[in-house]
């Protein structure tokens, strides 16, 4: 790699890092407008033909006739196909690329296809994870950062598509994803509309655990052991970026330290429980300060005092946590082992499980006595999951219950946009282990309570 290069790489390296962080934060929003996809993809292709140039490369485009406009931020879509597109150059080494779009359903899938080196099996597995490029020798050869297809999931996600990547080593890499057709956006005739799309973390609080402390050692030991307890985390090292993502992304719960360079963690917990928004997080001090008397006076829930034990760190976790006990949890499911599956995991921690085999019978009891969380099968006879979800939130009041769905469909693109704002988080049925269904549970139950306060 030529010394321009290794320079290039370092800058947008650092860049790429501003950008996973911003959207981790909440703090990227996307300026949706209808994008004609030949014109960009040409414009796009302008900037990386010198590239593929310099390695005797060709890149071919494939368009049908009619190809639908799209709902995009049109600058963000440049930056998703710029980074694919790079990525395909990089790694070929001879033969060609393509650029194909095409339609699909309520999407337009668009697909950039190489001729290059590959990637394993295992490597696709990380492949969209940050700092992850295919093996180790391959990112030595070629660089980067490891940063940039994290990102480009990411931008795919918010503009409510979905993206995949089919690649067997030797033989190339085909990287597609799918953005919502505008004709989709502008009110095609469903039962349940898509809203509009939102940044992360927008009016889905209280999903992750706030970890604050200026020493990345600390930090990142502290979110990893809640990580491995099944929670999600974000992470702040400063004051200022504490209260901000605090009051950004509403967490369900704030790990605080006291000693930080820019401010104290006294200015962040007394502004915390100042603002009406943040007042109801519970926040365990993690702190080498002994001043518990101060501690609890400005309003924390717990004090834990460093250096920590990890099981003491977790026990006062569980204790902050939204309980399950006396929540009523209504489980919509055809199938009667499915439901007693679910029911028995949530009725040992308590909580009160009510079931219903239909949509109808579902629709019933909710009107009696509405369930503090919907656990919801999407493929039912009759009334469909998707199809209760549209009328509960009709329903005065409905919008306000929680939903996750728990189904073994495998959602297509136009399902995650028929879903997408409508209900709060998606599990596959293979994949259900106790641990991992309570602590999502509890996490949409300290949601509600966070949506509850700040109203």
């Amino acid at each position: 790699m030529s010394c321009a290069r290794r320079r290039l790489c370092r800058v947008g390296g650092g860049q790429l890092l501003v950008e996973v962080r911003r959207i981790e934060a909440g703090k990227m929003e996307l300026s949706l407008e209808r994008v004609e996809l030949p014109g960009l993809i040409t414009a796009v292709l302008e900037s990386i033909s010198p590239l593929a140039q310099e390695k005797g490369l060709r890149i071919e485009t494939r368009f049908p006739p009619g190809l639908p406009a799209v709902e995009a931020d049109a600058s963000r879509l440049k930056q998703i196909l710029i980074n694919l597109l790079s990525n395909a150059v990089k790694f070929t080494d001879r033969g060609h690329i393509e650029v194909i779009a095409q339609p699909s359903g309520r999407m337009v899938r668009i697909a950039v296809k190489d001729t290059g080196i590959g990637i394993s099996t295992e490597a696709q597995k990380l492949i969209f994870e940050e700092f992850v490029q295919g093996d180790g020798s391959s990112t030595r050869r070629h660089g980067g950062t490891g940063l940039g297809l994290s990102i480009v999931r990411k931008l795919v996600e918010m503009h409510g598509g979905a993206i995949t990547v089919l690649s067997e080593p030797g033989l190339g890499s085909t990287f597609s994803f799918t953005v919502p057709t505008w004709a989709a956006s502008q009110g095609a005739n469903t039962t349940l509309q898509p809203r509009p799309l939102r940044r992360p973390n927008q009016g889905l609080p209280g999903t992750a655990i706030l970890v604050v402390d200026d020493d990345p050692s600390v930090r990142q030991l502290i979110a990893r052991h809640l990580e491995q307890e099944g929670w999600k985390t974000v992470q702040a090292s400063n004051a200022t970026d504490a209260l901000q993502l605090a009051r950004e992304s509403r967490p369900m719960l704030i790990t605080l330290d006291i000693m930080m360079p820019d401010a104290s963690g006294w200015w962040v917990l007394e502004k915390l429980k100042e603002e009406p928004q943040t007042a109801g997080i519970p926040v365990l001090v993690v702190t080498i300060v002994e001043d518990q008397r101060l501690v609890f006076a400005l309003g924390a829930s717990d004090y834990l005092g460093k250096p920590y034990d990890r099981g003491a760190l977790i026990a006062k976790i569980r204790r902050l946590l939204p309980r399950l006990d006396g929540k009523r949890v209504l489980v919509v499911d055809d199938d009667p082992e499915a439901r007693a599956m679910l029911a028995k995991i949530l009725k040992e921690e308590e909580a009160e499980v009510v079931g219903a085999a239909s949509g109808d019978e579902a629709m019933s009891m909710i009107a009696q006595a509405p369930p503090d969380l919907v656990l919801l099968d999407l493929m039912m006879p009759g009334m469909s999951g998707f199809e209760m979800v549209a009328r509960l939130r009709a329903q005065p009041g409905g919008a306000s219950i929680p939903v996750m769905i728990v189904s073994a469909k495998e959602l297509t693109a136009e399902d995650v946009l028929t879903l997408n704002g409508h209900v709060q988080r998606f599990v596959a049925k293979g994949s259900i282990e106790p641990k991992g269904l309570t602590n999502a549970v509890r996490q949409l139950l300290g949601q509600s309570k966070s949506q509850g306060a700040a109203a």
